[in-house]
Protein backbone atom coordinates (compact mmCIF):
# COMPACT_ATOMS: atom_id res chain seq x y z
CA UNK A 1 0.00 0.00 0.00
CA UNK A 2 1.18 3.66 -0.85
CA UNK A 3 0.47 6.28 0.30
CA UNK A 4 0.71 9.70 -1.58
CA UNK A 5 1.46 13.54 0.66
CA UNK A 6 -0.43 15.94 -1.18
CA UNK A 7 -0.14 19.30 0.20
CA UNK A 8 -3.60 21.17 1.32
CA UNK A 9 -4.18 23.88 -1.28
CA UNK A 10 -4.45 27.52 1.04
CA UNK A 11 -8.18 27.56 -0.21
CA UNK A 12 -9.23 24.25 1.02
CA UNK A 13 -8.08 25.27 4.61
CA UNK A 14 -9.70 28.90 4.20
CA UNK A 15 -12.94 26.87 3.74
CA UNK A 16 -12.08 24.49 6.46
CA UNK A 17 -11.77 27.21 9.03
CA UNK A 18 -14.74 29.10 7.57
CA UNK A 19 -17.02 25.82 8.08
CA UNK A 20 -15.83 25.00 11.85
CA UNK A 21 -16.65 28.80 12.87
CA UNK A 22 -19.65 29.03 10.71
CA UNK A 23 -20.93 25.48 12.36
CA UNK A 24 -20.21 26.82 15.71
CA UNK A 25 -21.51 30.27 15.61
CA UNK A 26 -24.73 29.34 17.99
CA UNK A 27 -22.12 29.11 20.74
CA UNK A 28 -20.58 32.54 19.74
CA UNK A 29 -23.36 34.59 22.44
CA UNK A 30 -21.73 32.49 25.16
CA UNK A 31 -18.14 33.85 24.29
CA UNK A 32 -15.74 33.10 26.83
CA UNK A 33 -14.27 36.00 29.56
CA UNK A 34 -10.66 35.38 28.67
CA UNK A 35 -10.80 34.45 25.24
CA UNK A 36 -6.79 34.67 24.89
CA UNK A 37 -4.12 31.99 25.63
CA UNK A 38 -0.34 31.60 25.46
CA UNK A 39 1.36 28.46 26.21
CA UNK A 40 5.17 27.53 26.28
CA UNK A 41 5.81 23.52 26.54
CA UNK A 42 8.44 20.99 25.72
CA UNK A 43 8.29 17.24 25.01
CA UNK A 44 9.32 14.77 22.33
CA UNK A 45 9.43 14.09 18.53
CA UNK A 46 10.49 10.76 16.88
CA UNK A 47 9.98 9.59 13.70
CA UNK A 48 8.03 6.52 12.72
CA UNK A 49 9.99 3.70 11.36
CA UNK A 50 12.26 2.99 8.89
CA UNK A 51 15.23 3.67 7.67
CA UNK A 52 17.11 6.89 7.27
CA UNK A 53 14.98 8.12 10.59
CA UNK A 54 15.66 11.04 12.98
CA UNK A 55 16.50 9.86 16.32
CA UNK A 56 14.07 11.05 19.44
CA UNK A 57 15.09 14.18 20.81
CA UNK A 58 13.34 17.09 22.71
CA UNK A 59 10.89 20.00 21.19
CA UNK A 60 10.40 22.90 22.48
CA UNK A 61 7.70 25.39 21.21
CA UNK A 62 4.73 28.52 22.00
CA UNK A 63 1.09 28.60 21.28
CA UNK A 64 -1.12 31.31 20.69
CA UNK A 65 -4.56 30.70 20.74
CA UNK A 66 -8.00 32.74 20.45
CA UNK A 67 -11.41 30.78 21.71
CA UNK A 68 -14.26 31.26 19.14
CA UNK A 69 -16.61 30.35 21.36
CA UNK A 70 -16.29 27.42 24.43
CA UNK A 71 -16.18 24.74 22.18
CA UNK A 72 -13.54 26.08 19.31
CA UNK A 73 -10.47 27.81 19.38
CA UNK A 74 -8.14 29.04 16.21
CA UNK A 75 -4.00 28.73 17.17
CA UNK A 76 -0.71 29.73 15.88
CA UNK A 77 1.86 27.14 17.02
CA UNK A 78 5.62 27.43 16.73
CA UNK A 79 7.99 24.60 17.79
CA UNK A 80 12.13 24.09 17.65
CA UNK A 81 14.13 21.22 17.96
CA UNK A 82 17.43 19.52 16.82
CA UNK A 83 17.28 16.48 15.40
CA UNK A 84 20.40 13.33 14.50
CA UNK A 85 19.84 11.83 11.42
CA UNK A 86 20.40 7.87 11.79
CA UNK A 87 20.27 5.06 9.42
CA UNK A 88 21.97 4.07 6.47
CA UNK A 89 19.61 6.08 3.91
CA UNK A 90 21.67 9.04 5.09
CA UNK A 91 24.79 7.53 3.81
CA UNK A 92 27.58 10.08 4.86
CA UNK A 93 25.06 12.32 6.76
CA UNK A 94 24.20 10.07 9.50
CA UNK A 95 24.69 11.56 12.55
CA UNK A 96 24.34 15.22 11.03
CA UNK A 97 22.19 17.66 13.68
CA UNK A 98 19.24 19.00 11.57
CA UNK A 99 17.46 22.26 13.17
CA UNK A 100 14.07 21.27 12.74
CA UNK A 101 11.06 24.25 12.87
CA UNK A 102 7.32 23.89 12.52
CA UNK A 103 4.88 27.04 12.17
CA UNK A 104 1.27 26.09 11.88
CA UNK A 105 -2.18 27.05 12.12
CA UNK A 106 -4.35 25.05 14.15
CA UNK A 107 -8.50 24.40 15.09
CA UNK A 108 -9.05 23.06 18.29
CA UNK A 109 -12.08 21.36 18.58
CA UNK A 110 -13.50 20.17 22.19
CA UNK A 111 -15.99 20.58 25.19
CA UNK A 112 -15.67 23.37 27.88
CA UNK A 113 -15.32 20.44 30.23
CA UNK A 114 -16.42 19.33 33.22
CA UNK A 115 -14.37 19.27 36.89
CA UNK A 116 -12.11 21.73 35.21
CA UNK A 117 -10.40 19.30 32.42
CA UNK A 118 -10.96 19.82 28.63
CA UNK A 119 -10.18 17.29 26.12
CA UNK A 120 -9.72 18.15 22.86
CA UNK A 121 -8.95 17.14 19.03
CA UNK A 122 -6.48 19.18 16.95
CA UNK A 123 -5.71 19.50 13.09
CA UNK A 124 -3.98 21.85 11.25
CA UNK A 125 -1.56 23.20 8.40
CA UNK A 126 1.57 25.02 8.40
CA UNK A 127 5.36 24.50 7.07
CA UNK A 128 8.31 22.52 8.53
CA UNK A 129 11.59 23.70 7.86
CA UNK A 130 14.56 21.09 8.28
CA UNK A 131 17.60 23.11 8.30
CA UNK A 132 21.23 20.47 8.36
CA UNK A 133 23.93 22.24 10.38
CA UNK A 134 26.62 24.00 8.38
CA UNK A 135 25.73 22.00 5.25
CA UNK A 136 23.51 24.80 3.43
CA UNK A 137 20.58 22.43 2.31
CA UNK A 138 17.57 23.60 4.24
CA UNK A 139 14.05 22.37 2.85
CA UNK A 140 10.72 24.45 3.78
CA UNK A 141 7.37 22.71 2.54
CA UNK A 142 4.00 22.07 3.60
CA UNK A 143 3.18 19.70 6.65
CA UNK A 144 -0.11 18.24 7.90
CA UNK A 145 -0.43 17.83 12.08
CA UNK A 146 -3.41 16.20 13.76
CA UNK A 147 -3.85 14.72 17.32
CA UNK A 148 -5.45 14.52 21.08
CA UNK A 149 -4.82 16.60 24.41
CA UNK A 150 -6.62 17.47 27.61
CA UNK A 151 -5.94 20.80 29.93
CA UNK A 152 -6.87 21.14 33.36
CA UNK A 153 -7.49 24.52 34.80
CA UNK A 154 -8.60 24.75 38.11
CA UNK A 155 -11.66 26.53 38.94
CA UNK A 156 -11.72 30.07 37.68
CA UNK A 157 -7.66 30.18 37.25
CA UNK A 158 -5.82 31.72 34.43
CA UNK A 159 -3.41 29.45 34.65
CA UNK A 160 -3.30 26.03 33.14
CA UNK A 161 -1.68 22.60 32.63
CA UNK A 162 -1.79 20.79 29.02
CA UNK A 163 -0.58 17.70 27.55
CA UNK A 164 -0.77 16.95 24.00
CA UNK A 165 0.03 14.27 21.54
CA UNK A 166 0.12 14.32 17.19
CA UNK A 167 1.19 13.58 14.30
CA UNK A 168 2.87 15.45 11.54
CA UNK A 169 3.39 14.14 7.86
CA UNK A 170 5.35 16.58 5.49
CA UNK A 171 7.80 16.00 2.48
CA UNK A 172 11.48 15.33 3.45
CA UNK A 173 13.89 16.78 1.19
CA UNK A 174 17.45 17.37 2.87
CA UNK A 175 20.97 16.04 2.71
CA UNK A 176 19.84 13.71 -0.26
CA UNK A 177 16.88 12.19 1.45
CA UNK A 178 13.63 12.52 -0.37
CA UNK A 179 10.18 11.11 1.20
CA UNK A 180 7.71 11.32 3.02
CA UNK A 181 8.18 11.86 6.77
CA UNK A 182 5.93 10.70 9.80
CA UNK A 183 6.92 12.01 12.92
CA UNK A 184 4.55 11.67 16.62
CA UNK A 185 5.23 14.06 19.01
CA UNK A 186 4.23 14.72 22.43
CA UNK A 187 4.44 17.30 25.41
CA UNK A 188 3.25 18.63 28.05
CA UNK A 189 3.60 22.59 29.19
CA UNK A 190 1.70 25.82 31.48
CA UNK A 191 -0.85 27.62 29.61
CA UNK A 192 -2.10 31.48 30.49
CA UNK A 193 -5.47 32.66 29.52
CA UNK A 194 -6.56 36.20 29.47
Amino acid sequence: MTFRFRAIQPVHTLALVAAFIAASAPLAAQAPARPFTLAGFGGGISSLGGDGEFRVTHEDGVRLGYDVNPVITLRAVVTSATRETSGAAWGKHSGTDVSHRRYAAEIVAGPSGARNVRPYVFGGAGVVTNDPRGDGDANTTGALRAGVGFEWRPGRSHIGAAFEAGANAYRLNTLGVRRTQYDVAWNGGLALHW
